[in-house]
């Protein structure tokens, strides 16, 4: 077994490399090996891709994998590409469980190990919050593009982004993300309340921006703001940049700790007379 690199930025990849080979004279079968797991490991490393029996798998954490069949003096490699998420050293062990119909005990202690190294890095996750317009009239739908840029050279992982919306607002849904009905629980009382995580990414790469969007009503009058944060990441974070007409300070050190980003919507009161329609003799 092999490791392509023994060290790895947290956030990036390092790849295993597992080879079998059967030094019988003849074929063994139901060969099952197991792999140093997510969990095993604290969640050091997660399971990107895998190459193996079931072919090239980006869904499962390939961790026991069974190969069906190797011949007398053939060789079977399978591969595993796992991201970093800590910096510290992983020990990665390759074992033998099943061949034959034999089991455990059973069988010789076939294993092999390595180790990959984990190294902290730093990353920039700059939010922004960009709205579809930032003067309306009490009722109007406003729709906020909720960016979460990587502003750094290295790839960012496992990114949680709060987004909040100061009183004024009704969101549709009471996700932030959600679409559908409206509750009066979905107005907030201001900033804090209304923040909560809004979107999570596995991955941004580096000079990468994704985009999410949340909506709302318009239903008070004057500044009223939604901003967003990054509240947490692999990699070691710095304050996100800030674009000239956010206005952090209705944010700062609100909730989490990294700086948010935040735009003000200008909203005036429309005032409606209603007309009330006479009583209409039903003859």
């Amino acid at each position: 077994m092999n490791v392509d690199k023994p060290q790895v930025n947290v956030g990036e990849y390092a790849i295993f490399i597992v080879t079998l080979t059967n030094r019988a004279a003849q074929p063994v079968l139901a060969v099952t090996v197991r792999e140093t797991d997510a969990l095993d490991a604290n969640f050091a490393f997660e399971t990107v891709r895998s190459y193996g029996p079931l072919g090239d798998d980006r869904i499962g954490p390939a961790s026991l994998r069974m190969i069906p069949r190797i011949e007398p003096g053939a060789s079977y490699s399978m591969s595993r590409t796992m991201r970093v998420r800590k910096p510290v050293t992983i020990p990665y062990v390759a074992k033998i469980e099943g061949v034959n119909g034999l089991q455990g005990s059973e069988l010789p202690p076939w294993r092999a190990t390595t180790e990959v190294t984990g190294v902290q890095v730093a990353s920039d996750i700059a939010p922004e919050v960009v709205p579809d317009r930032t003067n309306v009239k009490n009722g109007d739908l406003v729709n906020f593009a909720v960016i979460s840029r990587n502003v750094s050279s290295r790839v960012a992982s496992h990114i949680g982004i709060n987004a909040g919306e100061s009183a004024g607002f009704q969101v549709l849904d009471l996700d932030l993300g959600g679409y559908g009905y409206f509750y009066d629980t979905a107005r907030p009382s201001d900033i804090e309340s209304g923040a909560k995580l809004f979107s999570e990414w596995l991955e941004i790469g580096p000079q990468e921006a994704i985009f999410s969007w949340l909506s709302t009503y318009v239903v008070g009058a004057g500044q009223l703001t939604v901003g967003a944060l990054s509240t947490y990441l692999d990699q070691t974070g710095r304050p996100g940049h800030q674009r000239p007409r956010a206005r952090p300070d209705q944010l700062r050190g609100r909730f989490g700790e990294r700086l948010p980003a935040s735009i003000a919507v200008s909203a005036e009161r429309q005032c409606r007379r209603f007309r009330p329609v006479p009583d209409r003799d039903p003859q």
